[in-house]
């Protein structure tokens, strides 16, 4: 009689196994989902964090060729000034006041204005303030 309660018992604990196997794979499938998804998110803001920084570094490098080359500025009303990741269209709002609008090959982009004043640089007379001095 032990046998027939014994072999009742795992004839039904068979069933059991399988069911616990499907929540099992439904769970894992649920969590690397989840995972996926957080990935995904994470990378597509990294990607938007770089173009950012890569299109103000080409308006910062093309504010620094507005400020020095001064006569190319004062002749032109607009300009483009190209990188190999993308170019950078400045155009003149007034006198001082330049538009320059950064745009990444990949259609990222980005319009800022900014005043560029002429540097005023003061050159002082090197003969009145050199001085010999010997050292014994």
């Amino acid at each position: 009689m032990t046998f027939k309660k014994l072999h009742s018992r795992t004839h039904s604990e068979n069933g059991s196994i399988l069911v616990s196997a499907v929540l099992f794979m439904a769970l894992a499938a649920v969590f690397l989902t989840g995972v996926a998804s957080l990935v995904k998110t994470q990378v597509e803001q990294l990607n938007q964090v770089q173009n950012s920084y890569e299109v103000r570094s080409m308006i910062n490098i093309a504010e620094k060729v507005l400020t020095r080359s001064e006569n190319e500025r004062k002749s032109a009303q607009n300009g483009i000034i190209t990188f190999n990741e993308g170019s950078v269209e400045w155009s003149r709002v007034n006198e001082q006041v330049y538009r320059l609008k950064g745009r990444l090959n990949n259609g990222h982009e980005l319009v800022k204005e900014r005043s560029i004043q002429k540097k005023m640089i003061k050159e002082q007379d090197l003969t009145d303030s050199d001085e010999i001095v010997e050292i014994p």
